[in-house]
């Protein structure tokens, strides 16, 4: 796979972010499966920033007439340029983080779970922790700490981790339900990373 990225120039991505306006929802929805592949390297998400691309990726996000996978597609590729700062500091400066942090009281299970992993990586970033905890987003990741789904309770403990780095953040997660669920999850999850995540949230609490 890293490979065949290798090979994926410039004018290949994009023709790839040109499909992402198509008219028929399997091709966007594959255009943008292809680009969250492509963007496991960090030097194709500083093509995909370089050629604009971010943008595009963020308005499948948050279409509201968009279907369910497609949204979900679009969540998983910016949750991988997330990952990388450059990636992470373009999706900041376009001023889209309160349609994302909306995007937590979604009915979609698996695009719920891909914004939780998205916030978990744009979360490293400070101000976007600050902002989470303004937007009282506390108690619903509070909520999500018990949810059943292995994947989500793991970006939802890094998110927490993130944020207890903010003193504010802190004191309310002290006070909340956050410090006896992740204790909860420490204890009887045969999950490792989950564990670990966990664990690593309670230490900054």
């Amino acid at each position: 796979a890293a490979g065949y990225r290798a090979q994926v120039d410039s004018t290949s991505i994009s023709i790839v972010l040109g499909l992402l306006r198509h008219q028929v929802t399997n091709i966007r929805r594959e255009a943008v499966n292809l680009l969250r592949n492509l963007c496991h390297d960090k030097l194709k998400v500083l093509e995909v920033s370089r050629l604009a691309g971010i943008k595009p990726i963020l308005f499948l996000l948050t279409r509201n007439n968009e279907s369910p996978d497609t949204r979900t597609a679009a969540a998983a590729a910016l949750q991988s340029i997330s990952f990388r700062r450059s990636g992470r500091m373009s999706i900041i400066e376009l001023g889209v983080l309160p349609a994302v942090m909306e995007l937590l009281s979604t009915p979609f299970p698996q695009l719920r779970t891909r914004v939780v992993g998205l916030l978990r990586n744009l979360s490293v970033d400070i101000r976007v922790s600050v902002r989470m905890r303004e937007a009282n987003l506390i108690p619903t990741l509070e909520r999500l700490l018990k949810s059943r789904n292995v994947e989500e309770v793991g970006y939802v403990s890094g998110t927490v981790q993130n944020l207890a780095r903010d003193e504010c953040s802190r004191g309310i997660l002290a006070g909340g339900q956050s410090v006896r669920s992740l204790g909860n999850l420490i204890l009887a999850c045969s999950h490792v990373p989950n564990q670990v995540a966990a664990l690593c949230a309670l230490v900054n609490i």
